[in-house]
């Protein structure tokens, strides 16, 4: 790690986005959100996990993993709906899955946010529960959800 020869000439940060490839708000609000929100955490908090070059302090990964979880949560349980509630069009991840001898495992980058599942080609969705995998087989399909909102589709096989 390379040590900062002037820390105190940093102001903060800068979040920038590609604007020339933008051609409507909606397309906007879903490369701005929730992206925003993780830049405005980092320029505003001073975490104690976080590396120092002054220090020589190494990162705690474990306490990171803790702070992540804690940020993911409230991005899924209380931002996500106060962006919907104001008619903004951010953006859900897509999950991620796998099946494993017939059993769906499936997670999403924020904890907290709810995942469904689809056995019949999308026709109806149900709840995925972590702590009760269901038995599937076949083709089966993924996306996050919060409130009216839905994920782009991922499909398993």
């Amino acid at each position: 790690m390379k040590t900062l020869t002037r820390p105190n000439n940093v102001l903060g940060l800068q979040a920038s986005i590609w604007s020339e490839t933008i051609r409507s708000d909606g397309q906007f609000e879903s490369m701005t959100f929730p992206r925003l929100f993780a830049m405005a955490e980092r320029a505003w908090h001073r975490a104690d996990w976080e590396a120092s070059t002054q220090t020589g302090q190494k990162a705690d990964q474990a306490q990171r993993q803790v702070d992540y979880n804690l940020f993911s949560n409230q991005l899924a349980n209380y931002w996500f709906p106060q962006l919907e509630q104001q008619g903004i069009g951010f953006r859900l991840p897509v999950p991620g899955g796998v099946i494993e001898n017939g059993e769906l495992k499936a997670n999403s980058p924020f904890p907290g946010l709810p995942i469904q599942y689809s056995i019949d080609n999308g026709a109806s969705w149900q709840a995925y529960d972590t702590t009760n995998a269901p038995h599937v087989s076949g083709q089966v399909q993924l996306r996050t959800v919060s409130g009216e909102r839905v994920s782009r589709i991922s499909q398993i096989n």
